[in-house]
Parts: C-alpha cells; structure tokens; sequence
C-alpha cells in the first residue's frame, strides 16, 4: 500500500508545504502538483470544486509525488466521507470550535474503531495503490486528518479538541480566525501583541502536549519561514487562483 509521505515526514518533524486547488480542471491540478509542495488541497469549502473533480484530481495528482488533500465544505458525513473514498491523503475539516465537533469529525474520517467510516467502494484503495481489505486496515493510520481552527471559540477549547483521538492536525485558518477576533489578520499577526497573534502562538505548543501536529495557513513565504521557526510543521499558502493573479498582474505591470 501507498505510504502517505507527508504524514512520515511530519512524523520525522520535517515541515511540508502545500498550497490550495480551487478549480476544476485536471491540467491546473497536474501543473500545480509539479509545482514542488509536498501537499496540494482542493478547497471544496471556498472553491467550486465538485466530487467528479476531486476524483478526477486525485487521480492526476498520484502521478506526482505530490499527496492530494481534500477540505470539505462542513463538517458533515456526507462531505467527508464522499470525499474521502475519492482517495485523498488528508481531509481538513472546517469550523472545529468543540471537543465535539472533533469527536464528530473523527466519527466519519475514521473506520472503528476510533470511528463510524462506512465501509465501500474502490477508488480509496486503488488511490493507495492496494486492495479494499488493506486499505481500511491501514487508513486510520494513513489518512491525516486535519482540524481547522478559526474561531475564537476554538482557541479556548484548543485543549480539549487537541485531545480527540483520531484528530492529527490542529490547522489555523487565520483569515476567519481574525474576523472572530475583529481585526485584519496581517497586521494582527504582524503585531505580536495582539490577542490574534498571542492565540496562534498558543498552538504548536498545545498541539504537542497531546501529540498533534500544529499546522496554518500562511499568506506569502515570509510568514511561512516564521511560522516554521515558531513550530508548525504543515503549511499551506497560496493557490492556483492567488498565483495566477499575482503572476498576471506582476507580468502586466512590467510592460507599463
């Protein structure tokens, strides 16, 4: 079976670097896993990618070395295990605030005994290159899942969340995390006397006491040196849409 090499690098305390899939078109997806991260998400949350794309994707994407991560749109049966069964090396879930949001996220990304994962199909163990039998045998160890932390109500149960088993990642989405705390996300993380930043800081330390892996998105590769030397080892920045538009705009401007 497939090993997930992001999940064995983070393990060995190696940072991986992804970034985000927010169309549907199996050429944006097989340019952006040669892009050199190590992860490339499709944002089914913020970006219309549908489930015909993500399978479509996740079949491009395991050409590469490049593993293919999924964030679903909620935190709901239906989005996570339809999401997962297209063969995804790592699943984020949006909106965990509560221990029991975790606990339910955790119910439907993992097969029992940590959860209820519904047993079926075949696209997840053809995506790992193995038999159905092996396949749910080994997920639960394979498959990351990754807890979105982004609001305030988060930070103050970040204890408890992070002590869900089965929950491996405790990922920090600093764009609807600042709106919880009223401020622009930026110059709250630039300033590290806010609340905002005081919060983030919080995270890598309370994601190892319970053996978690503390990971954020960032918005350019300065912040993304920072945050690895302040500890987070699973960083997502950019996108296919974010560098398209940067790279047009900065290509236009040159001429004059």
């Amino acid at each position: 079976m497939r090993a997930n090499a992001v999940k064995r690098a983070l393990l060995a305390g190696r940072p991986q670097v992804g970034t985000m899939i927010s169309t549907n078109d199996p050429m944006i997806a097989q340019i952006m896993a040669n892009g050199g991260f190590d992860w490339v998400l499709f944002d089914m949350e913020h970006g219309p990618v549908t489930l015909g794309a993500l399978q479509t994707g996740v079949g491009v994407v395991r050409g590469t070395a490049t593993e293919p991560f999924a964030r679903v749109a909620w935190n709901s049966s239906a989005a996570i295990q339809t999401a997962l069964d297209c063969g995804v090396s790592g699943i984020m879930i949006p909106m965990i605030g509560t221990r029991a949001d975790a606990e339910a996220a955790v119910r439907d990304a993992r097969y029992s005994p940590l959860g209820e994962r519904s047993r079926g199909g075949m696209l997840a163990a053809l995506s790992f290159g193995t038999d159905g039998g092996t396949y749910r045998a080994a997920a639960n160890d394979e498959v990351l899942v990754l807890a979105q932390i982004e609001t305030r109500e988060a930070i103050d149960n970040l204890d408890e969340i992070a002590g869900v088993a089965g929950i491996d990642c405790l990922y920090v989405g600093p764009s609807d995390l600042g709106s919880t705390y009223g401020v622009d996300p930026i110059r709250a993380w630039d300033d590290k006397s806010t609340d905002f930043a005081r919060a983030i800081l919080t995270v890598p330390a309370i994601a190892r006491k319970h053996g978690k892996i503390p990971g954020i998105q960032v918005a350019h590769p300065a912040m993304a040196k920072e945050c690895i030397a302040l500890g987070f080892t699973l960083i997502g920045m950019g996108g296919d849409a974010n560098f398209l538009l940067a790279a047009t705009r900065k290509a236009r401007a040159e001429i004059g």
